[in-house]
C-alpha cells in the first residue's frame, strides 16, 4: 500500500487570510505529480497481473478439457517406465544366463558321450565267460537298494559288489579320472585253474591278422573347389566320396568280426606295450575319422536334400507353366475354324461397299 504524503501545516495570520507561502504551492504540487506516478504505475501493475492471470485461467482449462490434470494409476508418469526397464534388465539376465548353459552344454554333452563310450567299451569287452556274471550284476545293480540281513546269500554280495562298483563309476565319470576294474574280472592268479576258450583266446597269429587289416587304411579323396568344379568333376567327387565311405564301413566290418583281442592288456604277455600304444592311437584315429566322415556325410545329405526340394519347386512351377499352355493352345484352335472362308468374303464385301458409300458425293438438298 503506498504511503500518503503528510500534509504541511500552514500558519495562516489573522491579517493576510488569503495570502499563500510560494513554498508551501511547490510542495503541494511535487506530492500531487508524484501520486499521480504511483497510480499510473499501479494501474499498469494491475492490468499485467490481469493478463497473467487470464492466460493462466485458459492454460489450466486446456488442461481439464484434456484430462492432463488426472494422476496416472501406479504412481507418477515415470512409475511404469522404471518397472519396465527392470522387468527388460532381469528379462536380458536370463536370456545371458541360458546363452552361456548353452554355450557350456555342449562340451559337457561331448564329454559324457566320451565317457559313456569308454564304459561300453569297458563293458563289452569283457570274455563270454564272464558275460552272464556281468549281465547278473548289472541287473541287480539297476534295482533300488533293500536292507540285506547277516545271513544273505552269495547274490547279495554280488549284488552289493556290483552297486559299489557302479558308484565308484560314477563318481570316476565325475572327477573325470579312468573307470575302475570291472569286479567280474579274474584276477591273474586264477587264471591258471579254469580252462581258456581255443576260440575267444588271442594268438599270435590272430594279432597281427588285425593289425595287417587295421594299417590298411584307404586313402581319403582329394579335395576339389566347389566353385570353380565342372557338373561332370562334381558328379565324380560324389561318387568318389560314396566309394570312400563305404570301403570305410567294409573295414570297420571287418575289424568286428576279427576275433577279439585279450580284455586287459597289462595282465597278458600276448600285448607288448608297444602294440597297446599302437592300437589306442589307432583306435583314437579310426574313431575320429569315423565322427568327421559321419559329420560330413549329414552335412552332404542335408545339403542334397536342400538341392532336392529346389528341384522339385522348379519341376512343380515348370509342370504349372505346361499345364497352363496346353490349356490356352485348345482355345485359340476352336477359335481358329470358327471363321470360315465362306464367313469372311461377306464382311469384306460389307466393308468395301460401305467404304464406297463413304467416298461418294453427297446429293444437294432441293
Amino acid at each position: 500500500m503506498v504511503p500518503f504524503p503528510k500534509v504541511i501545516p500552514v500558519s495562516v495570520t489573522p491579517t493576510s487570510s488569503h495570502s499563500i507561502h510560494p513554498e508551501t504551492e511547490q510542495s503541494g504540487a511535487h506530492q500531487i505529480a508524484s501520486l499521480m506516478d504511483q497510480m499510473r504505475t499501479k494501474d499498469a501493475l494491475v492490468m499485467q497481473l490481469t493478463e497473467r492471470l487470464e492466460a493462466a485461467a485458459e492454460q489450466l482449462d486446456r488442461l481439464q478439457r484434456s484430462g492432463a490434470d488426472k494422476a496416472r494409476p501406479g504412481g507418477g508418469g515415470g512409475g511404469g517406465s522404471r518397472e519396465l526397464v527392470e522387468q527388460t534388465g532381469q528379462l536380458t539376465s536370463r536370456v545371458e544366463e541360458a546363452l552361456e548353459c548353452w554355450n557350456q552344454s555342449s562340451g559337457h554333452y561331448e564329454f559324457i558321450l566320451q565317457r559313456l563310450d569308454e564304459i561300453s567299451q569297458h563293458i563289452f569287452s569283457t570274455p563270454e565267460g564272464g558275460g552272464g556274471e556281468a549281465r547278473a550284476a548289472r541287473h541287480v545293480s539297476s534295482q533300488p537298494p533293500t536292507p540285506s540281513n547277516n545271513g544273505s546269500a552269495p547274490a547279495g554280495g554280488a549284488g552289493q559288489s556290483g552297486g559299489s562298483f557302479w558308484e565308484r563309476m560314477k563318481a570316476s565319470m565325475a572327477d573325470g579320472s579312468p573307470p575302475p576294474v570291472s569286479p567280474n574280472a579274474k584276477p591273474a592268479t586264477d587264471s591258471h585253474e579254469q580252462p581258456h576258450d581255443p576260440e575267444n583266446a588271442a594268438t599270435d597269429e590272430s594279432i597281427a591278422k588285425q593289425l595287417a587289416v587295421i594299417e590298411q587304411v584307404t586313402p581319403a579323396p582329394t579335395v576339389i573347389d566347389l566353385d570353380t568344379a565342372s557338373i561332370e568333376e562334381l558328379r565324380e567327387a560324389v561318387a568318389t566320396r560314396d566309394n570312400y565311405i563305404s570301403a570305410l564301413i567294409k573295414e570297420f566290418r571287418e575289424i568286428q568280426f576279427l576275433p577279439s583281442l585279450p580284455d586287459d592288456f597289462e595282465n597278458s604277455g600276448l600285448a607288448p606295450a608297444e602294440l597297446l600304444t599302437s592300437l589306442k592311437e589307432l583306435e583314437n584315429r579310426f574313431k575320429t575319422g569315423i565322427q568327421r566322415e559321419n559329420f560330413e556325410l549329414s552335412l552332404e545329405r542335408a545339403r542334397m536334400g536342400r538341392e532336392r526340394s529346389r528341384l522339385d519347386q522348379v519341376k512343380a512351377q515348370l509342370e504349372g507353366q505346361i499345364k497352363r499352355l496346353a490349356a490356352s493352345v485348345p482355345e485359340r484352335t476352336d477359335a481358329a475354324p470358327s471363321s470360315s472362308p465362306q464367313s469372311s468374303e461377306p464382311s469384306i464385301a460389307e466393308g468395301k461397299l460401305s467404304w464406297l458409300k463413304r467416298l461418294q458425293p453427297k446429293k444437294p438438298q432441293g
